[in-house]
Order: structure tokens, then C-alpha cells, then sequence
């Protein structure tokens, strides 16, 4: 069982931003502390300067400096960012770890993926997002083609912190009987106070590793927490290691005291809803867009809209018609 710390990848979607030395401190403390996999941005090209969500071979080859040997470094990438004339060679194979945002529309395009990273030896995952809106059945044709595809790994994220336990297990333990050659993950967003419970769930159901953040620092309501996740293991197998659990510990509280402090209760009161209702987080984008404008609290206007629909949100501009925005 594998721990992967999200939290420099998730921080690109707060609100607050870390800071890039604050990212090399972070990074250098959290790589001491028996993680297996840090996942450090994204590839892209022409988003400005921030290099956690740009292709930066600075920035990956100060994070593989710091890492190595110790754990190894991964970094997601949308398949229409995908750019292999763009690259360098020598610093994309300082990765260990590429995954692919996936949806039934695009993840064909995982296989061009898979042939130019896997011959650098990196490893490929396909991460089916919001896979609350898919069914079981629906979850292994998936997983079929990433593995069709040249994919390693195959993640259920939780986009929309939607899942319910009993979900969580019966998808995963289905996905590892009938896939038991692929690295099967779960990624768990916090929405609903289930982040802990649902990767409790994943691990008994089988899943090889399970994403986690800083103090849950991430988008929406925010992520399992990576300090307190190994708690949970330990308390499952009896394999904790003290010193390695007090080394986690003190990471969290640097990163709380000196770069960013956790997502605020505000954030939590709308996204809780969202994971209610399994709302997508570009209708949010809308309601952010909508409230700035006319000078509303965001997530008062999210209650209004999710009590005018009952959750049901595939029509939001008639709904803001309705209340006159």
C-alpha cells in the first residue's frame, strides 16, 4: 500500500498559492518522511509563469535533486497538453510517475501518451475524473482500455467528494478482481467529512495506493490528510513506524505556520453541498463568475441555486433566470 502527497499539484486550484521556495522547504522536509510518490504540478505550456503548473525543466530538476533517492516525483498532464516536441528528453525522465486527466471523450488519447513516456521508463496513469458520475460497469470498460492503452495505473477520483464508503470499496475490490495486473488507485476529496472513511474503504478493497495532501490542502473542501493517513494504516496492519508518523507530524506544522493554513470553513460549506448533490466544479466556476459580478457571496448563491433545483444543476443558466442573475 502507497501514499502519493498531492499537495504542490492541488495547490494550483486555491486560492492562496504556495510560494516556490516555500514548495523546495516543503518538499525538502516532506521527501524525509517514507512517502513513496510526490506529485509536484502540472505540464502545461502558455499558463503563465508558475512552474507547479507549467512545464518548467528547472523546476523538475530541483525537485528531482531534492527527492532523490529518497521518493520518487510524479506530474499530471490533461491529454490536450500533452506536447512531446516540447520536452527535453533528459528532464522528463526525471519523473517517475505521469497522470493523464481522463474522461470517456479523451482517455484514447493516453495510448501516444504511454508510447513516448513509458520507452523513458515513467510510468502512466489514467485517472477517470469524477467517477462518481460513472457506474461499476462503466468503471472497468475504463480500466479495459487504460490498460489497452499502455496505462500502469488506473485511479478513481473523487472529484466531487461524492462517493459513499460502501461505493468506494465494492468499485475498487470489482476494478482489482478483475484488473489484478494494473496499480489501482483512489484519490478522495474531503466534502463530505468522508476523505478518511473512503480511503479506509479503498484499501480494504484492495487499492495499491491513495492519494493525500498536507493537512488536506487542496480544491473545494479539500483532500485526505497525508499526516494523519498513516495513522489509519497503522491502526489496519500494525505496520506504523513512530518515527516516520512524527516526521509527518512536523511537516504538517511547518506547513501550516510558515507557507499556507488549510482551506477555510467557508470553502467547506459550499463544496460540502456540492458533494451532497455530486456538482461538477465548473458549474462553481459559473456561480464565482456570476456572484463577483453582481456582488454576492459565492456560497450563498450556491445554496440558493441548490435549493431552487434540488441539486440538480444541468441548467444553470435557466436557474440564475429564474433568480434574476
Amino acid at each position: 500500500m502507497k501514499i502519493m502527497d498531492v499537495t504542490f499539484r492541488e495547490s494550483v486550484l486555491c486560492r492562496k498559492q504556495i510560494e516556490l521556495d516555500a514548495v523546495y522547504r516543503t518538499l525538502q522536509r516532506l521527501s524525509e518522511t517514507g512517502i513513496d510518490y510526490i506529485e509536484i504540478g502540472y505540464l502545461k505550456f502558455g499558463s503563465g509563469p508558475n512552474p507547479l503548473l507549467n512545464y518548467s525543466p528547472d523546476y523538475i530538476a530541483k525537485c528531482h535533486e531534492i527527492c532523490e533517492g529518497k521518493v520518487k516525483i510524479g506530474a499530471m498532464i490533461h491529454p490536450d497538453d500533452f506536447s512531446p516536441d516540447r520536452y527535453d528528453i533528459d528532464t522528463v525522465k526525471q519523473l517517475s510517475l505521469i497522470r493523464v486527466t481522463s474522461t470517456p471523450t479523451n482517455m484514447h488519447k493516453i495510448r501516444d501518451i504511454s508510447g513516448y513516456f513509458k520507452p523513458r521508463g515513467i510510468k502512466v496513469s489514467m485517472n477517470l475524473l469524477r467517477a462518481s458520475k460513472f457506474s461499476d460497469e462503466q468503471s472497468l470498460e475504463y480500466c479495459g482500455r487504460a490498460r489497452e492503452y499502455g496505462a500502469d495505473f488506473f485511479y478513481i477520483a473523487d472529484s466531487n467528494g461524492h462517493f459513499l464508503p460502501h461505493q468506494v470499496r465494492s468499485r475498487i475490490a470489482a476494478l482489482k478482481e478483475n484488473f489484478p495486473d494494473m496499480t489501482i488507485g483512489f484519490h478522495p476529496h474531503d466534502n463530505l467529512g468522508l476523505a478518511a472513511v473512503n480511503a479506509i474503504e479503498a484499501v480494504q478493497g484492495g487499492a495499491d495506493i491513495v492519494d493525500s495532501s498536507l493537512m488536506g490542502y487542496g480544491k473545494g473542501a479539500g483532500n485526505l490528510r497525508t499526516e494523519l493517513f498513516p495513522l489509519v494504516l497503522g491502526r489496519l496492519t500494525g505496520g506504523y513506524k513512530i518515527e516516520e508518523i512524527y516526521t509527518l507530524f512536523k511537516v504538517a506544522r511547518y506547513f501550516y505556520h510558515n507557507v499556507v493554513s488549510p482551506n477555510t470553513f467557508e470553502e467547506e460549506y459550499k463544496f460540502s453541498l456540492y458533494g451532497l448533490f455530486d456538482i461538477d466544479l465548473d458549474v462553481d466556476k459559473k456561480i464565482c463568475e456570476v456572484s463577483g459580478a453582481k456582488g454576492l457571496e459565492d456560497h450563498e448563491l450556491a445554496f440558493d441555486l441548490i435549493r431552487q433545483s434540488n441539486g440538480d444543476m444541468g441548467n444553470l443558466d435557466a436557474l440564475l433566470k429564474k433568480l434574476a442573475l
